[in-house]
């Protein structure tokens, strides 16, 4: 969203559609607000980060959004370069009109230790789409933009900017802007109220709070586990904050991380990245899916490949859902939500043991093959009393842990519950037939004691068996 803002600021400008847009506030305090917020940035790539600004306010008529922009760019580049360990500095100070039309003046530096630019590359590092060579390629980013906009605005506030930086020794980036209005003609700006000078902006990694996923869960539960598989750190972490309120997050950085995690974890939903430089999201989906231990997790694709043949070679894949980048936040939670409730329905669907037993007919998913499998097995195994959850792990070839959070998340009921109660669904129909007496039919299903046999088929069908009967 930061890239596409930037080609529009730039659609603005080649369009001479950009106007100075002034308000009237406090110059230190958006200045502490904006600094400040790469405090975490810098404890997170272990950075030494020095911000010092005035100590004193200022109210004056400045352009917000513009100054902002300047700040953050070169503050970002900043960082961007600097390695961890390195240092950041970021200075401001307010320099005094001097009498007669002489405004006041914001003068910001911000210096790094990063790689430093060479002299031929400083000449034009503020031209379009510029980068410096060995830059982009180890940084992972660089558009040739920032910059470029950076001294467009600040042109446009009849202000200045130089580079200070050579090789190996980091660099230095100096603004100079006027403040106040005096300065400037009266069709160059227009001036709008404090509050509304930042209507458009949206501020990075803030969730939409009044989404109701309206997927009903008590909050006394467990929380639906969500896994993020992303391998941009600041998407993943932007995706994990919005949804952490209702959700139990856990987060890959890679593919192949993220199949193990689904492997070992067995999230409820995983949301993941196509484009990964070790194993990609189609590869993932298609493992994920075609694996009796993971086929039930619904999974969703984001991605920038947003073509027909995208969309349809990701759902081949077996994924539930697929959302374009850049996406907004309350679509991906309101697509969250409905993959869901559809697995709830599903779970209705394989909880209903009259129609597992009797079978569906033909099997198509690999959800459909592993319940009809796991039926057929108790049902081949009904009459023996020692057939139990150990048993059916054995046979299933599946971990107790994974046997059980499969059984749980596809038909409701624990592998222990399902057992029993597929022997008293068999037991019931025994004595519909009345195939015997209570005892025989209750040892032709594996339950050799016919108290416990007849307490627990009151409890699961309400009546008790002598009634079943209609004896």
């Amino acid at each position: 969203m930061h890239l596409v803002n930037q080609l529009l600021d730039i659609s603005r400008l080649d369009a001479r559609k950009m106007r100075i847009v002034l308000t009237e506030e406090d110059l230190v305090k958006v200045l502490r607000i904006l600094v400040y917020e790469f405090l975490s940035l810098a404890e997170s790539k272990k950075i030494q980060y020095v911000a010092d600004l005035p100590h004193d306010g200022l109210i004056t008529w400045f352009d917000r959004d513009k100054t902002e922009k300047i700040i953050s760019n070169l503050l970002s580049n900043a960082f961007r370069y600097t390695p961890p360990g390195g240092n950041v500095r970021c200075v401001a100070r307010i320099e005094p009109g001097g009498t007669g039309s002489g405004a006041p003046r914001l003068n910001v530096t911000v210096t790094d230790s990063g790689p430093g630019i060479s002299p031929a590359d400083q000449a034009r590092i503020f031209d379009r789409f510029f980068r410096a060579e060995g830059h982009h390629e180890a940084s992972g980013y660089g558009t040739g933009i920032g910059l470029s906009l950076v001294r467009e605005f600040v042109t446009m506030l009849h202000g200045t900017i130089s580079v200070s930086s050579s090789r190996g020794k980091g660099s230095g980036f100096s603004v100079s802007l006027p403040l106040g209005k005096e300065h400037l003609a009266d069709d160059e700006y227009v001036i709008v109220p404090a509050n509304a000078a930042g209507i458009e902006k949206v501020p990075p990694f803030i969730a939409d709070d009044r989404f109701d996923p309206g997927y009903a869960r008590s909050r006394d539960k467990v929380k639906t586990s969500l896994l993020i598989i992303e391998d941009n750190e600041d998407l993943r972490s932007f995706i994990g904050k919005s949804l952490d309120p209702e959700y139990r997050i856990i987060e890959a950085e890679n593919g192949l991380t993220g199949l193990n995690t689904a492997f070992t974890m067995m999230p409820d939903l995983v949301v993941t990245d196509i484009m990964m430089p070790d194993l990609d999201g189609i590869s993932l989906c298609s493992r994920l899916k075609n694996d009796e231990r993971t086929s039930h997790i619904p999974i969703i694709l984001l991605t920038a490949r947003a073509t027909t043949d995208d969309r349809i070679e990701g759902l081949r894949s077996g994924a539930d859902d697929y959302i374009i980048k850049p996406f907004n936040m309350t679509e991906l939670k309101t697509r969250i939500s409905n993959l869901l409730a559809l697995r709830e329905k599903l779970r209705l669907k394989y909880g209903k043991l009259n129609l597992l037993i009797a079978g569906q007919g033909k099997m198509i998913t690999v959800d459909d093959r592993f319940m009809e499998k796991i039926t057929r097995i108790i049902s081949e195994n009904i009459s023996d009393y020692s057939f139990d959850v150990g048993s059916l792990q054995e046979l299933i070839g599946m971990s107790r842990m994974h046997l059980s959070r499969k059984l749980k998340i596809l038909t409701g009921m624990s592998p222990g519950a399902l057992i029993r109660n597929m022997r008293l669904h068999r037991a019931a129909e025994l004595l519909s037939e009345k195939a015997g007496n209570i005892t025989e039919i209750a040892n032709s299903v594996g339950m050799s004691n016919p108290s416990n046999f007849a307490k627990a088929f009151r409890n699961y069908f309400g009546v008790s068996p002598k009634k079943y009967s209609g004896n």
